[in-house]
């Protein structure tokens, strides 16, 4: 069975998101939600999710999946990450639903990690969410700040 593994950017941080190691493992070893594959699973990508929700995300993500849809996979596992720390999971869920009948989307991905790793993760996840952003007049001094720039 084809897969591909959906995964979550972290909020204002495009550049940093899940490294998917958790994901791959559990598919390649067959183990949490890839353990209902009795054949196994050959993992055809990997996708970032389209950043919070906006005016073009849901358009991201269908063109990303349509990539992997047109290759052939035959499921879609949204990871742990994206199942537990993106507000708008169930949106998305609906919209490659909606776009892609055919496709299976799973929730889900590795097994819950022990609790000792979990908790910490779930509450660095949540502060992404609530951490104040900055405003553009503020990066902007910041930026002159870090140049050594005057009008800082």
């Amino acid at each position: 069975m084809p897969g591909a593994c959906l995964r979550r950017l972290r909020p204002g941080r495009p550049n940093r998101c899940c490294s998917a190691f958790g994901c791959l493992k559990a598919a390649y070893a067959g183990e949490g939600a890839f353990a209902a594959y009795p054949d196994g699973v050959r993992v055809m990508g990997v996708i970032n999710c389209a950043g919070c929700a906006g005016k073009r995300s849901h358009d991201k993500i269908l063109r990303r999946v349509g990539a992997l849809a047109a290759s052939g996979v035959s499921a879609i596992h949204l990871s742990f990450c994206l199942l537990h720390g993106c507000l708008f999971v169930a949106k998305y869920e609906a919209s490659i639903n909606k776009a892609f009948p055919g496709l299976t989307v799973v929730r889900g991905s590795h097994p819950e990690l022990p609790e000792e790793i979990e908790g910490p993760l779930l509450e660095e996840i949540g502060s992404w969410l609530t951490a104040p952003r900055k405003t553009v007049p503020e990066i902007g001094r910041d930026l002159r700040r870090s140049l050594g720039q005057a009008g800082s």
